[in-house]
């Protein structure tokens, strides 16, 4: 069994917000639809949006975090930690629900510091 890796990569029309490419890639033909793919990539993209963006709250728990010496975050999360937890659990289950069954995984980012997310596909 070959596996064939497909790169995803980072869009930086948006500048440094972390932001994948929505185009669909050839290889998943058959695979999974366009639909589901873009819808995918959209919610991983939007997941990153809202944990990049500055708001009062994260204003205000890093404000409280300078005030505590930065001890509050060892019992409580901030909102970029929570978003990305969110955006981790979801990976999981696009993945259980949607790509593995039809031979396709999804390999988080992280592992290779947001430049891309790879596709591994079973040929």
């Amino acid at each position: 069994m070959a596996i064939q890796v497909i790169e995803i990569q980072r869009d930086y029309t948006h500048g440094m917000l972390t932001q994948f490419d929505e185009a669909y890639p050839d290889a998943l033909l058959g695979k999974i639809t366009p639909e589901e793919y873009r819808r995918t990539i959209e919610q991983i993209n939007e997941y990153f949006k809202e944990a990049e963006t500055i708001d009062s709250t994260t204003i205000i728990e890093g404000c409280l975090g300078c005030l505590s010496l930065f001890t509050l975050f060892l019992c409580r999360d901030d909102k970029y930690k929570k978003t990305i937890n969110r955006f981790n659990e979801y990976l999981a289950e696009q993945n259980e629900t949607v790509y593995r069954p039809r031979g396709v995984a999804l390999i988080n980012p992280f592992s290779n510091g947001l430049l891309h997310i790879d596709l591994w596909i079973e040929n």
